[in-house]
């Protein structure tokens, strides 16, 4: 087996909430290993010393901002996050991808998936949202409404 050093987790924006914590945990889990992570991200409001304010937790990492946090559609946003990380792929043995979608990870290094929200299935399925099932998505020619509908046949792609 080989052996990890180098780890990436990804998040487009890293700001204080649950999926904050839940990244945190990872890191404490890490740093037992002495891994000290690499945040790729777009955009940071926290810092070490917010993770041991907010969630009294005593962790490393470094944060690495990898290119402009452009204003344009949530899903347009995780394409094109997850296109920049894969010009990160060379640099680390392993990805642990936080950013709700598999789509686009790399297949030159070693990716962990976690997922807090299914979006590549709300993509495929035929409803507009999980919690409204009866509610059909807007057609293709729609896609300023729904940006998630025109990004469809991209995650057929995905693995």
């Amino acid at each position: 087996m080989t052996e990890i050093h180098k780890v990436a987790i990804l998040k487009s924006r890293l700001y204080r909430g649950g999926v904050a914590q839940v990244l945190g945990y990872m890191i404490e889990s890490l740093n037992s290993k002495n891994i000290i992570p690499d945040i790729l991200t777009l955009r940071s409001d926290l810092n070490t010393s917010d993770f041991k304010k907010l969630y009294g937790l005593d962790i490393n990492f470094r944060i690495i901002i990898i290119g402009p946090d452009l204003k344009m559609p949530y899903e347009w946003h995780f394409l094109y996050f997850n296109l920049l990380c894969r010009g990160y792929a060379s640099k680390y043995d392993l990805f642990i991808n936080s950013n709700n979608t598999s789509f686009l990870s790399s297949r030159k290094v070693k990716t962990i998936t976690y997922i807090h929200f299914p979006r590549k299935y709300r993509v495929l399925s035929d409803s507009a949202s999980i919690h409204f099932p009866e509610i059909k998505q807007k057609s293709w020619k729609d896609y300023k409404m729904d940006p998630f509908y025109f990004c469809k046949w991209l995650y057929k792609f995905n693995h």
